[in-house]
């Protein structure tokens, strides 16, 4: 690893990251706090990156909560509206769309959350580490360029999500107890968990510190061109660090959620569609 520091609560220098809009993709409920922390860890490990690899890194750090159908390069990630539109063809025409798979489907390991259907915290876990593996190898064949930063950013969300209280449950020691389904939840109660708020600064909300650290890391590894599946490199940071299991964890079946973050009956946050009932398959 060439002697780099892989300490994954390293918060050196986060004092001095200033909250960014990276991609104006039309967030409104939500703060630019995946944006700002990774604008900060591309700046560390790559301060020489060119306009076009910072610019295509962000996008990917944007891309899994506005998937274009697109592929990645070259296209623009939604807005939020696009995003509302996906949800809405797949409810009303029952279109396959990645928007609603995103957020909804079997794409919800994107965000470090149970996929649909029936499987334990070790089969999602292993669902991550596969795409994961997909994404990384691709940036690690293409070398520097847009492209692998691109794949890079998407990869970045995930281990970035995998600290939100309201993706993975954790235990006080911070091992995680279980994956959680973003369709199972209060899209209000899911967003405030990781919204600056009362906070005051995006590194005060909780689980930051691990999700910069993790984003670190990974760069590290990626700069150092470290194979995924070889000691000190991504799939050992992810098995070993990001996701590591309270005893007994992975064989609980994954999905749910914790109780402060349960679908409530009232409609309080827009559009309606994010409370509508959905039953798991």
């Amino acid at each position: 690893m060439g002697g780099q520091d892989l300490r994954y609560d390293n918060t050196e220098d986060i004092k001095d990251a200033k909250p960014i809009k990276a991609y104006k993709v039309g967030r409104l409920w939500s703060d630019p706090v995946h944006e700002t922390m990774s604008n900060l860890a591309i700046r560390k490990v790559f301060p020489g990156l060119d306009d076009e690899e910072y610019k295509q890194f962000l996008r990917g750090v944007v891309w899994n909560d506005f998937p274009s159908n697109g592929g990645y390069l070259g296209s623009t990630p939604k807005s939020t509206f696009g995003l509302v539109l996906d949800v809405l063809a797949h409810d009303m025409f029952g279109v396959k769309t990645l928007g609603n798979d995103s957020h909804y489907g079997d794409k919800q390991i994107w965000h470090s959350m149970a996929p649909v259907g029936t499987w334990t915290n070790a089969q999602v876990l292993e669902k991550i580490i596969d795409q994961a593996r997909e994404w990384y190898n691709s940036a690690l064949a293409n070398g520097r360029g847009a492209y692998a930063f691109g794949q890079l950013g998407k990869l970045s969300h995930i281990l970035q999500d995998a600290y939100s209280g309201s993706h993975v449950d954790r235990d006080k020691e911070l091992q995680v107890k279980g994956f959680q389904s973003y369709d199972q939840q209060s899209g209000h109660a899911h967003g405030n968990a990781d919204k600056v708020g009362e906070y005051g600064s995006w590194d005060k909300i909780p689980g930051a510190e691990g999700a910069y650290g993790a984003t670190l890391a990974l760069l590290w590894i990626f700069k150092n061109k470290v194979p995924f599946d070889e000691v000190g490199g991504v799939a050992d940071l992810i098995r070993n660090h990001v996701y590591k299991f309270a005893p007994g964890a992975g064989e609980q079946t994954a999905g749910g959620t914790r109780p402060e973050y349960t679908k409530t009956p009232n409609l309080d946050v827009p559009p309606t569609i994010f409370y509508r009932p959905i039953k798991r398959k």
